[in-house]
C-alpha cells in the first residue's frame, strides 16, 4: 500500500512538472532569480542608485539598474565619492564571481572596496548568488 502511494505521488509530481512546462532545475533557477530580485530591489535598494530617474523623480523602469549619474551628494565632502553608478543590469561588464565576492565581503576580489556611497554588504553565499542570478537575468534588455 505504501509503495503504491509513493509511486502515485511520484507520478503526480512528474505530471505537475510537465504540465508547468519546466524542469525542477528551471524552477529552482526561477526561484533563485525571484529571491535575487527581492534582495536587490526590496532589501538592498539597488535601484535607488543604479537606475536613472524620470523628470518627476520616479525610477525609470525602462533603464532599470543600467547605471546613472547620482542625483544626491554628501553635504560635506567625502573622499572618493562616486558621482555615477555603474550599469549592473545583465552584469555585462562584471565577472559574476567578482560580484558574489563583493556582496559577501564588501570588497572586490583584488581586495579593493567600491567608492562611497556603495554600502558594504555581508550577504550569505546563497543570497549573493541569488542577486547575481537576478542581475544576469536582466541581460536580455541590452
Amino acid at each position: 500500500m505504501l509503495r503504491e502511494f509513493c509511486l502515485l505521488l511520484a507520478g503526480s509530481v512528474v505530471v505537475t512538472a510537465m504540465a508547468a512546462g519546466s524542469s525542477p532545475r528551471k524552477q529552482t533557477k526561477a526561484r533563485q532569480i525571484e529571491r535575487g530580485s527581492y534582495l536587490a530591489n526590496g532589501v538592498a535598494g539597488c535601484g535607488d542608485c543604479h537606475s536613472p530617474r524620470l523628470p518627476n523623480g520616479a525610477p525609470d523602469k525602462a533603464h532599470w539598474l543600467e547605471g546613472t549619474t547620482l542625483f544626491f551628494s554628501p553635504v560635506h565632502p567625502i573622499p572618493n565619492w562616486a558621482t555615477r553608478s555603474p550599469d549592473i543590469a545583465g552584469l555585462q561588464f562584471w565577472k559574476p564571481e567578482d560580484v558574489v565576492k563583493l556582496l559577501e565581503s564588501g570588497a572586490f576580489s583584488d581586495g579593493k572596496h567600491p567608492n562611497p556611497p556603495m554600502p558594504t554588504y555581508h550577504m550569505t553565499a546563497r543570497d549573493a548568488q541569488a542577486v547575481v542570478a537576478y542581475l544576469k537575468s536582466l541581460g536580455d534588455k541590452h
